[in-house]
């Protein structure tokens, strides 16, 4: 659905289940997913691609060549700009035109790719090493490697074996996040009281409701507390591994700044990944948590 008082251009993609609101732009060859829903006010630039299920919320600009990902949140009057140092003017005094801009692609899904597939390696295998001890005796120790690998040296072999490419950021955040959730399910599952188990088998519960009213509610704080620290995790690593490895992302222009000794920029980048970490944990974890420590009905 688009409201008549945006402004939509012709050669834009809008999903047929998108929904743009009232005095939303909309700039040429810019791509809106399935369920994406675009705010009042709100701005997406020229050739922007902006995935399924996402919400922009009320007068967010988003700037060319910016790409979002699935599902994500843009908070209200956010801006994702796209120059390495806007200026209004060139050095010589002349007005800036968008031939003069060094632009820079920013992208949110490479932190949550790889702690996405941190979540679905991780989840599903410590689940497994909490409930069979002798898979745990097997891999407790690899584990316990994993962990203690400094992320810097993982960036170094990313770059060996992968070049110096987004790939290197995903691959950091999952196996610096892994053995995190792992361990975090590992305990929870194995902490699991063992009486209760006995006696829901006693009176024949299902296995469907044993997980339900006895296994998760025990295991879902744990891992949710390990989430968050995952979380925090996946954006300091993936800045630091883009001002390694890539020319792109929050982490290349901390590189910019600092090169540029622009120590204002590199104080107001670190306020911006500390928003990040906020943002994920006020609209996703908080009421996560919130919703599973209510009772049962």
């Amino acid at each position: 659905m688009i409201e008549a008082s945006a402004d939509v251009s012709p050669s834009a993609q809008i999903a047929g289940s998108a929904r743009v609101w009232h005095l939303a732009q909309v700039r040429e060859g810019a791509q809106i997913g399935e369920e994406t829903i675009v705010g009042r006010g709100a701005y997406i630039g020229e050739g922007v691609r902006v995935g399924a299920r996402c919400k922009i919320q009320n007068y967010a600009l988003v700037y060319e060549p910016a790409s979002l990902a699935d599902g994500v949140f843009v908070g209200p009057a956010a801006v994702f700009t796209n120059d390495h140092a806007p200026r209004a003017i060139n050095a010589d005094g002349s007005l800036k035109s968008a031939s003069d801009w060094d632009r820079v692609g920013v992208t949110v899904e490479r932190g949550a790719v790889g702690l996405g597939i941190s979540c679905l390696i991780g989840l599903p295998l410590g689940w497994a090493m909490g409930k069979w001890p002798w898979l745990r005796e097997l891999l407790d120790s690899w584990v316990q490697v994993l962990m203690s690998v400094p992320p810097i040296v993982i960036v170094v072999v990313g770059m060996i074996w992968l070049g110096p490419t987004a790939g290197v950021v995903v691959l950091v955040v999952a196996l610096v996040t892994l053995p995190l959730l792992v361990t975090a399910v590992r305990d929870a599952v194995a902490g699991v009281d063992a009486d209760l188990l006995d006696m829901a088998r006693v009176f024949a519960r299902s296995r469907a409701w044993t997980v339900r009213r006895i296994i998760l509610p025990a295991v879902a704080p744990p891992v949710l507390s390990a989430l968050t620290v995952a979380v925090g995790q996946s954006v300091r690593v993936t800045v630091m591994s883009e001002l390694l490895s890539t020319t792109t992302g929050l982490g290349a222009q901390v590189q910019q700044a600092r090169t540029n000794l622009e120590t204002a920029d590199v104080f107001a980048l670190s306020v911006v990944m500390a928003g990040l970490t906020l943002a994920l944990e006020l609209c996703v974890l908080g009421p996560l948590r919130r919703r599973l420590a209510r009772p049962s009905t």
